[in-house]
């Protein structure tokens, strides 16, 4: 009751430290039940900082849902999972091989790719994206690439599940190669000094706009890495780059400091 009074007060993340410390302070199955029930009614950033065997059931239950048939779930697990960044990649590259189908029904106005045809894009978290969530794999592949800035290859994949092999290879040596000293905000100054469209429109987008984490983002960091690239960007032959790095630098400085809440 405590913990519930702090998140409606306004101070999610101290409800989220109190009931991290009930759920370790007990073996007690209906408490941690309890506990875990009322961490996942708060959602992020109750959850930003919390550490040890209670993410571990939280992230179970994130998994759950990106892999069950309600869209409305699965687009909230897609960003709760980003909001975790590298803690939610190894289990998303588990399931980027998966190649099992689950239609998703849901009275959301949101649309897909799927049943063989290219049928639209949707509009989630300000971009737009392109992916097979009929496919768990799809799915998977969608939360690593907004979690990383990578293209590993996912949006492309048209259905054929060599290319989600392909793609999911690729995923697996690239955090091989980097899970050491990866953080997001690397992820997205790499995304944005890419020279790919793809990948630098899509970080644009976040920061323009995006409200996910990203660990390390700091405004020293905004100034002295990010300010000089989009400076750059500003003059792209690429109109949609263009315009995101000229609108991004028109921004207040107070606004750009916001981006930077999650470091």
């Amino acid at each position: 009751h405590a913990a519930s009074a702090l998140g409606a007060l306004g101070h999610p993340q101290r409800a989220g430290f109190a009931l991290q410390a009930v759920f370790e302070s007990t073996d007690d199955v209906v408490v941690r039940g309890e506990v875990l029930h009322s961490l996942l009614k708060f959602g992020m950033p109750a959850w930003h900082d919390l550490r040890g065997e209670v993410v571990v059931q939280i992230l179970d239950a994130q998994v759950e849902k990106l892999c069950g048939s309600d869209m409305a779930e699965i687009v909230d697990a897609h960003l709760n999972l980003t909001f975790f960044e590298e803690r939610a990649i190894p289990r998303l590259l588990s399931l980027i091989e998966s190649d099992e189908r689950a239609k998703p029904t849901s009275n959301l106005n949101i649309l897909y790719p799927g049943g063989g045809e290219l049928v639209w894009c949707f509009s989630v978290a300000y971009h737009n994206v392109h992916y097979r969530l009929n496919w768990i794999g799809a799915r998977a592949g969608w939360t690593l690439e907004a979690i990383t800035f990578e293209d590993f290859g996912f949006r492309d994949v048209k259905g054929d599940s060599n290319e989600f092999a392909d793609a999911a290879r690729k995923a697996k040596r690239w955090w091989a190669d980097n899970h050491a000293e990866w953080n997001r905000s690397r992820g997205l100054i790499d995304a944005i000094g890419s020279g790919q469209a793809d990948r630098t429109i899509e970080a644009l987008s976040w920061l323009a706009n995006g409200r996910t984490a990203c660990s390390g983002l700091t405004p020293e960091l905004f100034s002295d890495r990010i300010t000089p690239l989009l400076e750059q960007l500003a003059f792209s032959v690429d109109e949609t780059v263009r315009e995101q790095a000229q609108t991004i630098l028109t921004m207040s400085p107070a606004i750009r400091i916001q981006r930077c809440v999650y470091r």
